[in-house]
């Protein structure tokens, strides 16, 4: 895609990623604020959000290890734009690989679902067409790996 990375460095308290290093970072080709909630505990995403919409910017929170948490009594993966989840299997649930990205916002759904389906679109009033629209993989999951994290569910939750 052409992204380049760049980090931010922690905080000593949470080794969660520091706002301040984070509002110091941004330039005018920045495009997303990618938080990751170290060990379960959700970065401070309330801050996270006001800097990202001070410049414009996507949260796309990595919560691979926060299945489950919460932030200021809201369940993580309905605070940030987008927030990912992890089905590796040393996760809280597994599927024996795989993930989920979670998100508010119907467009980016759409977006989302195009791109883990070849970046094929449908037509809604005729299933039986299509046209790719956009780049996009192969990033559904099995009917065997959705067997595994349905028995993963039942057993942790």
């Amino acid at each position: 895609c052409g992204a380049k990375p760049v980090f931010a460095d922690i905080q000593a308290d949470t080794l969660n990623i520091n706002p301040a290093e984070i509002e110091r970072k941004i330039t005018a080709k920045t495009k997303a604020i990618l938080p990751v909630d170290f060990a379960g505990l959700p970065a401070d995403l309330d801050t996270i959000r006001e800097i990202a919409a001070r410049h414009h910017l996507v949260v796309i929170e990595d919560a691979a290890h926060a299945m489950g948490a919460e932030y200021r009594r809201k369940k993580v993966g309905n605070i940030s734009d987008m927030t990912v989840f992890s089905f590796h299997p040393v996760k809280a649930i597994t599927t024996g690989e795989g993930g989920m990205v979670l998100t508010n916002d119907a467009d980016l759904a759409n977006r989302l679902r195009t791109f883990r389906h070849h970046g094929i679109h449908y037509n809604s009033e005729k299933p039986w067409q299509y046209k790719i629209s956009q780049l996009g993989y192969n990033f559904r999951l099995s009917d065997i790996h959705c067997v595994l994290g349905l028995g993963a569910c039942r057993r942790k939750f």
